[in-house]
């Protein structure tokens, strides 16, 4: 499955197991997981309102006026518009939760080429999108938080596969905290691995003992158990052991 454009690919037990307890509703923790996926909610204007941003001239315009928030960050990131990206770096995806993913994947994307400084300054607004959204899923706002929290791990995962050593250093601290949602943990492990980050070798070590030591409360925690320690043999082989 599939979120905006294709940003976040579903496939994990997480995400089987959302599909298949829709209806039952009848333990907390399987609404926590079906909220957490559930697709973007508009919200009414804030007090203060969003950032408002102007769409390229290219960008479609229907009969019903101009293009969304999500609709001019797409076609900023399709143009290659890097000069948007401080655009982008200003915006609160909380607040536009319909337009998040995009906006994510957009800082990720349009800063490729940019100055270090300005690759620095983009790793660290998805860390810190990161923390809030995982400090506001345990809040139980759970609006769209932990679809934000993985589109963040892949965002970052594109940068540092790009060569931004702060995002790869942003994913390895996220990680070795500890204060993730396993399945998002597991996320971060695949990144690190595909990167070939060699410094999170310790990192990932320290996974596996946390892993090991969580008490598991029925099949589906075994499951994901499984799946994370898989990912780190497979992160393990890709780092060179």
């Amino acid at each position: 499955m599939a979120v905006a454009g294709g940003f976040v690919a579903w496939g994990s037990a997480y995400d089987r197991r959302v599909t298949r307890v829709q209806g039952l509703g009848t333990k907390p923790d399987l609404v926590v997981a079906l909220e957490d996926h559930a697709e973007p909610v508009r919200q009414a204007p804030a007090t203060s309102p969003p950032l408002r941003v102007t769409a390229p001239d290219s960008a479609a315009v229907d009969e019903d006026g101009p293009p969304s928030q999500r609709e001019a960050v797409e076609a900023w990131v399709a143009q290659g518009d890097s000069n948007k990206l401080s655009n982008l770096l200003a915006i609160d995806v909380v607040k536009d939760l319909e337009a998040a993913p995009a906006v994510i994947m957009g800082i990720a994307r349009l800063s490729k080429d940019a100055a270090p400084s300005i690759k620095a300054q983009a790793a660290f607004k998805l860390e810190r999108m990161l923390l809030s959204e995982r400090q506001r899923a345990e809040s139980r706002d759970l609006r769209g938080a932990g679809g934000n929290i993985a589109t963040g791990i892949d965002a970052l995962g594109e940068m540092g596969a790009t060569g931004n050593v702060d995002a790869r250093a942003a994913l390895l601290r996220a990680l070795d905290g500890g204060t993730y949602e396993l399945h998002h943990e597991t996320r971060m492990v695949q990144e690190l691995g595909k990167q070939k980050y060699a410094p999170a070798k310790a990192a990932l070590m320290r996974f596996v003992t946390r892993t090991q030591a969580r008490k598991l409360e029925d099949a589906f925690d075994l499951e994901l158990q499984k799946e994370a320690l898989s990912a780190v043999d497979e992160a393990l082989v890709l780092l060179g052991g």
